[in-house]
């Protein structure tokens, strides 16, 4: 992002990001990081017009997930994250392609999957980064609500 005015910046670190693994680059070189606050990384006042660039690795993991609609049928889920982002979601458990319920014995179908017309995800393009995230636009937060 470049600064369009003076500021000391705050970024906000993902939950899953480990503080000691983050880098940070103003004008495209390493600077030390000032301090980290809570979830935050501060960065020393910077002059309008530097680029200020924060890096971290996007670690994989799976969950078990269940999607539900309580005392009524739960699909149970194995999900692939890479960072905050689901890249896959599978159906998972005993019964991988239906829904379970202790009220409705009826088999569901799930309807996507390799058995169905497609899978919830294709994101499989966001894998293989080398844990470097990609440069997207910058969305700013006017911080005004609208709820109409």
């Amino acid at each position: 992002m470049r600064l369009r005015r003076d500021a000391a910046p705050a970024v906000r670190l993902p939950d899953f990001c480990d503080p000691r693994e983050v880098t940070a680059l103003v004008d495209g070189r390493p600077v030390e990081v000032l301090r980290r606050e809570g979830g935050f990384l501060r960065l020393d006042r910077l002059a309008r017009g530097q680029a200020v660039e924060v890096r971290y690795p996007l670690p994989e993991s799976v969950e078990e997930v269940e999607i539900a609609s309580p005392g009524f049928r739960r699909y149970r889920h194995r999900a692939l994250w890479r960072g905050d982002t689901v890249l896959e979601l599978r159906p998972a458990g005993e019964m991988p392609h239906s829904g379970y319920s202790e009220f409705d014995p009826r088999d569901v179908p799930v309807f996507y999957g390799e058995d169905g017309p497609g899978r919830l995800y294709r994101r499989e393009h966001l894998r293989g980064q080398g844990g470097t995230p990609f440069p997207v636009p910058l969305q700013l937060d006017s911080s005004a609500i609208d709820f109409w």
